[in-house]
């Protein structure tokens, strides 16, 4: 009876063994059966530069890069170029050497890796050669980072990116090295603006009297300047900008001037404000704006120059087109006033002459390149009549 009772124990044992086994078994042929076409694969998301190999097993994963790189250097619509203020020089893209096997014994499941991508010592030099020769790069040979330039670039190359264009005033070394007083202005103070104050208030807003006008910014008198600020002070800031940007090539895109001379004060001849008029009042929303059209900052610094007259430079990398504004002469337009008659005394006054004013801007590149002039400022002080006693 032991012996039977041994032999089924044993039976029941090794039968359940080998359910186990072969349920165990099973799986493992299952899964094999659905995953093995995936063995010697790249997982889901593993991307060489910009290309998708996920799916490829090494050998066809390889080819495709390699097909992509080829395509890519084949492909005139891609563009590398680095360059400043509107001057670039073009990356002859023949010039990288690619390591596809490097790369590939890089690649991560799951995961982005860059292409290995360099220069050889003869194609740097040949690179660097180029760029410094370049017109725009006449003042510039010292105070950008070159290594940088070139890692960026070859960052770029090794995602395989379609465009690529950057700016060598994000590679200056010190900026203090490119940064000089492009222009300066001079402001008389107009009535019942108190000269003192006003720097004052400018103080207490921008630590060292300085706005710093950012590359491609719009800037607004209004916005700029907080709600302490009266509409005079308003006006006089605003003039001694437009001042400053007059022989620039930023864009003037709002403004607003007061066509009435103050001849308790001026004479036609002697009116400061000629070309650089502003009115600037939040009650009826009148603004002045214009935009850095630039890749570059700027700085907009305040000074007392006297009791009675407000100072500002424009501080930044010089431009290097040549930019000219039409002289006082060329810029104004006298137009006499009539005159008429009255037989009221009290009515007799003298006749002041009218005054148009049309500046404009030329801008000669560096190159070669067609000479733009076009006029920015336009403005219209009419005539007064002169009215003696008819007798």
């Amino acid at each position: 009876m032991f012996k039977r009772l041994f032999n089924s124990d044993l039976g029941y044992y090794i039968y359940t063994a080998l359910v186990i086994i072969a349920g165990i078994a099973s799986l493992v042929f299952f899964y094999f059966m659905v995953t093995g076409f995936n063995i010697g694969v790249y997982d889901a998301n593993t991307t060489v530069g910009s290309v998708y190999i996920g799916g490829l097993d090494e050998s066809d994963a390889e080819q495709k890069v390699r097909r992509a790189i080829s395509d890519w250097l084949e492909d005139d619509e891609v563009n590398y170029q680095i360059g400043y203020q509107g001057y670039y020089y073009t990356f002859d893209r023949e010039l990288f050497t690619f390591d596809v096997d490097a790369t590939m014994d890089n690649v991560r499941d799951g995961a982005t890796t860059p292409i290995t991508v360099s220069y050889s010592s003869g194609a740097l030099d040949t690179v660097e050669f180029e760029i410094r020769q370049e017109a725009f790069m006449e003042d510039l040979l010292n105070v950008f980072d070159f290594e940088m330039v070139i890692e960026d670039v070859l960052e770029e190359a090794a995602m395989l990116r379609d465009f690529s264009r950057m700016e060598l005033s994000n590679y200056f070394v010190d900026e203090d090295l490119a940064f000089e007083t492009i222009n300066d202005a001079l402001m008389p103070y107009p009535s019942g603006v108190d000269g003192d104050r006003l720097l004052t208030k400018i103080g207490n807003q921008y630590e060292n009297m300085s706005y710093t006008l950012e590359p491609r910014e719009i800037f607004s008198v209004q916005d700029t300047f907080d709600d302490t600020f009266t509409s005079s002070e308003l006006n006089t800031l605003g003039s001694i900008i437009l001042d400053l940007i007059t022989p620039t090539n930023m864009a003037i895109i709002e403004r607003h001037y007061n066509p009435q001379i103050d001849f308790s004060r001026y004479t036609v001849n002697n009116y400061p404000y000629y070309g650089r008029n502003v009115r600037v009042n939040r009650n009826v929303g009148y603004d002045f704006t214009f935009e850095n059209i630039n890749e570059q900052s700027y700085e907009i610094e305040f000074f007392r120059a006297s009791d009675d007259t407000l100072g500002a430079r424009l501080i930044g990398p010089p431009f290097l087109d040549t930019i000219t504004v039409s002289s006082d002469e060329a810029s104004k337009t006298i137009f006499p006033y009539t005159t008429e008659t009255t037989t009221n005394p009290d009515e007799v006054r003298e006749g002041k002459e009218g005054v148009a004013i049309l500046v404009s801007r030329t801008i000669t590149p560096i190159d070669d390149g067609p000479v733009d002039t076009y006029d920015i400022i336009f403005e219209y002080y009419p005539p007064i009549p002169a009215i003696e006693l008819d007798n």
